[in-house]
């Protein structure tokens, strides 16, 4: 019984609900969301939302390594935002995150250089012409989070990604000298 209670515990806290250190040789099944395409030898593994959450449609990609999540990227919008609530609606999924994963670590905003020059008649207008980011960053012991707020033509989206530490590679020191020298080959 106590093994059961740490065990939905942990899955709680863990993004999304998913058990990461689960080993999936097939494509998992996620709660609320519908498979899409994609396969666990060959990431993305892409999940469309049957429920909005907070209003905006959702979808998620799994990244896998070694058949266990490494990445997961969770994509609200286009649908349910547009010009005048996109910083609202992203201000709301920073608050859920903060509520989760304690208050951000840092946040950011990139501007290219014509926005100053630019009258823009909605907030978000920037985003959509993509010269405006918005980047918020949480750090916990095993996971790191990012949010960030970002547009093209298409729409606006917040996309949410969480990536598992452990699973992320680190170089010794000759390692990255090799591949610096790699990196700075002329051709």
């Amino acid at each position: 019984m106590i093994i059961k209670i740490l065990s939905l515990s942990l899955l709680l806290l863990s993004p999304l609900g998913l058990d990461w250190n689960k080993h999936h040789p097939t494509v998992p099944e996620i709660p609320d969301y519908t498979y899409y395409y994609g396969d666990v030898y060959f990431s993305p593994i892409v999940y469309v939302g049957r429920e909005d959450i907070l209003g905006l449609e959702a979808e998620i990609h799994l990244h896998l390594t070694r058949h266990k999540i490494a990445k997961a990227v969770l994509i609200l919008g286009p649908a349910g935002m547009d010009e005048y609530n996109c910083k609202k609606k992203y201000k709301e999924v920073v608050n859920f995150l903060n509520k989760k994963y304690g208050y951000y670590t840092h946040t950011s905003q990139i501007k290219e250089a014509e926005i100053e020059d630019l009258v823009f008649s909605a907030k978000c207008y920037p985003m959509i012409m993509g010269i405006e980011t918005i980047r918020t960053h949480w750090k916990t012991p095993k996971y790191q989070v990012d949010a960030y707020l970002l547009g093209d033509p298409d729409g606006l989206y917040i996309e949410i990604t969480y990536t598992d530490r452990n699973r992320i590679k680190k170089y010794t020191k000759d390692q990255e000298s090799k591949i610096i020298k790699k990196l700075s080959k002329e051709l």
